[in-house]
């Protein structure tokens, strides 16, 4: 007579879970791929996209022309995704050591990032003259950078005192080759009307 087990249905269910999830996460690369890989965290194709996106508003910003050449397009994308990939790296390394800015270093960050656009300070009017509509994305963007230039600096002011032989650059290669994150460029140019 056959005797219920109830551990063999949990067994089961297990395998199947973990089966469907595998093909699912596989279906869901396909459709969006990694370009971005760091830890935990995965950068799909348009999240890297939107990210770029806000790079060139503030390129253009900066330089005071937007770039509309699709050789220079390419080119910075690949180099943004090399330089998004150190930023995830400093963020990180900021974060573990517990480095941010400060909602005041922040307002001071935003106010002279401002007026060196020609506004006299920030504020929610001028960030839509920028072409931002919300104001919290914006100030997360923000506080990115500003965090990390205070890392930049800490790590400036550590190699002065104990290793004035690494420059900055070689620095930075250490950190990102320690750090395991893992870039994918042939994915950045798969045009996003191809992906499903």
């Amino acid at each position: 007579m056959y005797k219920f087990n109830p551990n063999k249905i949990i067994i089961y269910l297990v395998l199947f879970q973990q089966i469907f999830f595998s093909g699912y996460i596989q279906a869901q690369s396909e459709l969006d791929p990694v370009v971005i890989s760091f830890g935990s965290t995965q950068i799909t194709h348009r999240q890297f996209d939107k990210q770029f996106e806000n790079a060139m508003v503030f390129n253009a910003l900066e330089n005071g022309v937007p770039i509309k050449n699709q050789d220079q397009i390419y080119v910075l994308e690949h180099r943004y995704l090399q330089q998004r990939a150190k930023e995830m790296v400093l963020l990180e390394i900021a974060s573990q050591q517990g480095i941010t800015a400060s909602n005041m270093e922040l307002d001071g960050y935003m106010d002279d990032y401002m007026q060196k656009l020609g506004f006299s300070r920030y504020n929610v009017k001028n960030m839509h003259k920028l072409g931002f509509h919300e104001e919290l994305p914006f100030r997360e963007i923000m506080r990115e950078k500003k965090t990390i230039l205070l890392m930049i600096t800490h790590i400036k002011n550590d190699l002065e005192h104990n290793d004035k032989a690494t420059t900055i650059e070689d620095k930075f290669l250490e950190l990102i080759n320690q750090s395991g994150i893992k870039i994918f460029p042939e994915n950045i140019d798969i045009p996003l009307a191809d992906l499903k």
